[in-house]
């Protein structure tokens, strides 16, 4: 009888794990696809006047817009969901390229050859019967320079 209830405990044990990793990774997964996807949209925030002087130069508050608006869309997050923990526009008018972005907060190193959109998201995964794990995610969206 006792090893019967402990052979179940453990069964269920592992169930709730094995549930727990999985939300994790899927969460992570989809956090990661949606940031690409919102960080391509705020990259379409270009300044047309400078561009047709032929500088990329981003309208910096309307692409943090753009960005946030296409987190909350494409992941369903609600504004009290995520945190921006980092959203940096590098353009010709701030940045000189090929540009090695070193943020030690967060562990991140990048160079970027052209005008880029960078952004570091933090929020949590939900987990079955255990707390909730956070997800840090970054991405950038940068334009190829000839």
């Amino acid at each position: 009888m006792i090893r019967m209830l402990f052979v179940t405990l453990v069964s269920v044990g592992s169930l709730v794990l094995t549930m727990n990793i999985s939300m994790y990774e899927s969460s992570s997964d989809f956090l990661n696809e949606d940031l690409e996807v919102a960080v391509h949209d705020a990259a379409l925030s270009v300044d047309f006047q400078q561009f047709s002087k032929g500088e990329i130069v981003f309208d910096a508050a309307a692409a943090k817009s753009e960005f946030e608006k296409s987190l909350e869309l494409n992941d369903n997050l609600k504004p009290g969901d995520y945190k921006i923990l980092r959203f940096k526009v590098l353009d010709d008018s701030n940045t000189t390229f090929p540009f090695t972005y070193n943020d030690p907060d967060f562990k991140y190193t990048n160079t970027f050859f052209g005008p880029t959109i960078l952004a570091i998201v933090q929020t949590n995964s939900n987990q079955y019967f255990s707390y909730n794990k956070t997800i840090r995610k970054s991405a950038s969206y940068s334009y190829k320079i000839k």
